[in-house]
């Protein structure tokens, strides 16, 4: 009930908001083929956990892409109580680079917006998450080269599973043990 409550008030105000995202979530969905995506069905299984101090939201996630590759992501949320702002670290495995998307949540849409140059030329992108109810999130993701005008990339649902969260450690289904 507790979340419930929490995502259907107006705004919110702390880190508790990110438990909107917790338990195992199955996501479909269609990329679309432009600059920069692949056309093609997408999937992915997602388990969220509060760190053991309860000032992250832990997501560990295995994501099938349309070109066949399966990758092995992790996204960390925390929420900042001096500036009151959200903010959203993805890494994925075997690529050291982090992703650090500015997010902001209003209502129930969570926002994660970006930017970055190609060949001189700044392209904007973002990824918009509607939570339509308290188990079901339909995002889509698009790029704009002047940030009125924007190109659907991806867009799909994830459905929150009827289960517990997994505890750490367990493996989500679809994935193999790393050696």
């Amino acid at each position: 009930m507790i979340l419930l409550a929490m995502c259907t008030s107006p705004i919110y105000a702390d880190v508790n908001a990110l438990g909107a995202f917790l338990g195992m979530w199955e996501g479909k969905g269609t990329s679309k083929d432009s600059a920069y995506s692949k056309a093609g069905p997408n999937s992915a299984q997602t388990n969220c956990n509060w760190s053991p101090n309860h000032g992250f939201l832990v997501c560990d996630q295995i994501v099938h892409l349309p070109d066949g590759v399966t990758q092995n992501d992790l996204s960390i949320y925390t929420y900042n109580e001096t500036d009151h702002s959200y903010a959203f670290y993805g890494l994925s495995k075997n690529n050291s680079r982090v992703r650090t998307p500015k997010l902001t949540i209003e209502d129930k849409r969570w926002t994660y917006s970006g930017e970055f140059e190609d060949n001189g030329k700044k392209i904007r992108f973002r990824t918009i998450n509607d939570f339509t109810t308290p188990t079901t999130v339909n995002y889509r993701a698009e790029y704009s080269e002047d940030g009125t005008h924007w190109t659907l990339m991806s867009e799909g649902t994830n459905t929150r599973r009827p289960s517990e969260p997994r505890p750490w450690g367990s493996r989500l289904p679809g994935s193999t043990p790393q050696r």
